[in-house]
């Protein structure tokens, strides 16, 4: 007669389970624990490593589990650990690292090292402009080998909130244990691993954790949605690559407030995958890989640009199917549109066509200029305010963009900069403040007067309402800096952070340099100086850039740099030029190689200009815009 099989539950408490007696299984701790007043354990999973030769494991344990729990309540990694724990798996001079991140099991264990590679892959590769990670290569995994394995958060922080696109913020965050990325594709993350398969970890009892200080972020949102889970190798790489390398660049200084390493990501990984979280995911993946690719270089790159163009068209597809759809997420289009033309014109370095972009994103955020949702919500503001920028900086360089043709851009945006500028965060993206954006737009606003009433001549007529908006915007640019520098940091000392006195140097110089080269752009852009009389100013602008890129690695704003190096002159002044927009040609980003031409074509014609006339290069004006349109280029200088 066949025995009837029976399957085994286990509802009772540890506790209960190693003394062998009954439990009622009562929560939070049994009536037996509590009746002979001891500590009952609960009745949480110990998960143990099996052997996979034996098939022994300690008793009193859980040999197996959903894949997707396996390592819930474990710390969380940094991606720089996470790098660390891959470099282990592929290069021999990592296998006898003896870091505290070895001395217990980790995902990574299951996965044979590979052969025939010699050198380290480390992060500053990024700046020398070699490969930021191994190219793809087949994974082969034996019977013993995991076959499901995913693994928790690469970054987050526990106490952060969660701010969902509506604005509001909740407490609610994503548990660690739900973002997850499979890392073999194709496979269920919930199914059972074998008995004979090596299996899950035991809580260590040193864990390696973050600190879990409880700190303010109203900035910060983490991303509504786990990793894309239905992304392949090639996206989960440039994604990747995404979070961990460019987003740091993407701003002057970087910390827990960039919103290329927050919002962005946050607004692409949105669970209800609509059409324009779909168009920012795959424009974030092109900018991604137009970065690879131009650190790789035309021969090496070749791979990735192919694929910065197949996603740059998917996001373009989506992009144009949420803008025709009746209802959409205002914040997620317009960081589309915005991520969209960074990936075109700055990363891919399209000298040409982005004014149609930028007025189009313009004429779809002013059909919410009476909705205001950038008031709404952090995340709306942060993304308009991105977009605003890029406005004003991009009205900098077409000087045809402020004629008649922007009269009106000008009113209806007038509102919204006005508005925007009235928080202390305005202006952070670009490492500059509200007063010195401020100065900017008050330049762009007397360009466009003075060239609306210049005479037939050319000549420029300096009336008294002139005169008194350049003593408007020599006001803006003489605020005392402490005074921006304390608002710059703002933010920061609001969400508890302890401003470091690096931190401090960096924002004194960055703010410094931006202030400056606001004044050499409205002497000899507007008002058309010649170089002579801003050469102090431009050098002062060079000699902090330098500074900065040497303290920072690099990640300076381009426009300041740009306009200091077209008036410089002296061979001091170039020789500083020329460092600086070499360090920023070779950060990734294809328009700083294009900045890089015009600026030593100005110079030449320069040159030519002060041996034909007989005189000093300082005494010669050369418009760089005039330069760039000769060259038949248009660039972005984002």
């Amino acid at each position: 007669m066949t025995r009837a099989s029976s399957s085994r539950t286990f509802t009772a408490c540890w506790t209960c389970r190693r003394r062998n007696i009954a439990c009622d299984a009562a929560v939070p701790s049994c009536s037996q624990c509590r009746r002979s007043n001891i500590t009952c354990e609960g009745y949480h999973f110990n998960l143990v490593w099996v052997n996979s030769e034996t098939g022994s494991y300690a008793p009193q344990q859980r040999r197996t589990f959903p894949c997707h729990l396996t390592w819930r309540g474990y710390p969380t990694w940094t991606l720089g650990e996470v790098d660390h724990l891959i470099r282990d798996c592929e290069h021999s001079q990592y296998r006898q690292c003896r870091c505290r991140l070895h001395q217990g099991r980790t995902p990574f264990t299951v996965f044979p090292r590979a052969h025939g590679k010699t050198e380290p892959v480390n992060a500053d590769d990024a700046d020398t402009g070699e490969d930021i990670l191994p190219s793809p290569q087949p994974v082969h995994l034996n019977d013993a080998d995991f076959r499901f394995l995913t693994f928790g958060p690469l970054q987050g922080h526990n106490s952060t909130p969660s701010i969902q696109s509506t604005g509001t913020s909740t407490s609610e965050a994503s548990h660690p244990e739900e973002w997850i990325l499979d890392i073999l594709e194709g496979v269920e993350s919930d199914t059972p691993v074998r008995e004979d398969q090596g299996l899950v970890q035991q809580e260590p009892k040193n864990s390696l954790r973050r600190s879990t200080r409880k700190t303010p972020m109203p900035l910060i949102s983490r991303p509504t949605q786990p990793w894309n889970v239905d992304a392949g190798y090639n996206e989960s790489k440039l994604f990747h690559h995404f979070l961990s390398y460019l987003a740091k660049g993407m701003i002057p200084v970087d910390d827990d407030h960039n919103p290329w390493k927050t919002v962005y990501p946050s607004l692409a990984l949105q669970i209800t995958r609509s059409t324009e979280a779909q168009a920012l995911y795959h424009a974030l993946l092109a900018q991604s890989a137009y970065h690879l690719a131009n650190l790789k270089g035309p021969e090496r790159g070749s791979q990735e640009k192919a694929s910065a163009v197949r996603h740059c068209g998917i996001a373009l597809h989506q992009l144009r199917k949420s803008l025709v759809a009746p209802s959409k997420d205002y914040t997620t289009v317009l960081a589309a549109l915005y991520t969209v033309i960074l990936a075109e014109h700055v990363f891919q370095g399209a000298s040409s066509g982005w004014q149609i972009h930028i007025r189009g994103a313009q004429a779809f955020v002013n059909q919410y200029l009476d909705k205001q949702p950038w008031r709404q919500s952090p995340e709306a503001y942060i993304v308009t305010q991105n977009f605003a920028l890029s406005v004003l900086i991009s009205s900098t360089v077409d000087n045809s963009y402020l004629g008649t043709a922007t009269a009106e851009g000008v009113s209806e945006l007038d509102g919204l900069l006005r508005d925007l500028m009235t928080k202390h965060v305005f202006g952070y993206t670009l490492g500059g403040t509200s007063h010195i954006l401020r100065a900017i737009y008050q330049t762009r606003l007397l360009e466009a007067r003075i060239n609306g009433r210049a005479g037939a001549d050319g000549q420029l007529e300096l009336d008294a309402d002139t005169i008194a908006q350049v003593s408007e915007i020599l006001q803006l640019s003489h605020v005392p800096l402490a005074d921006k520098v304390e608002a710059y940091l703002c933010h920061r000392k609001l969400s508890g952070i302890t401003v470091q006195p690096r931190l401090w140097t960096l924002t004194r110089l960055h703010l410094r340099l931006f202030n400056t080269a606001v004044m050499i752009y409205l002497f000899c852009t507007v008002l058309r100086c010649t170089p002579s009389s801003v050469a102090h100013d431009v050098l002062q602008v060079l000699r902090d850039a330098t500074t900065f890129i040497e303290m920072h690695h690099g990640t300076v704003s381009v426009w300041p740099v740009f306009v200091a190096a077209t008036e410089a002159y002296t061979p001091e002044a170039q020789t500083l030029a020329t460092q600086c927009l070499d360090t920023l040609g070779a950060r990734g980003a294809e328009n700083r190689r294009h900045m890089q031409r015009v600026v030593h074509q100005v110079w030449s014609n320069r040159q030519k200009l002060a041996s034909e006339r007989q005189c000093d290069p300082g005494d010669v004006l050369v418009d760089w815009r005039q330069v760039m349109k000769g060259l038949n280029m248009n660039i972005l200088l984002l």
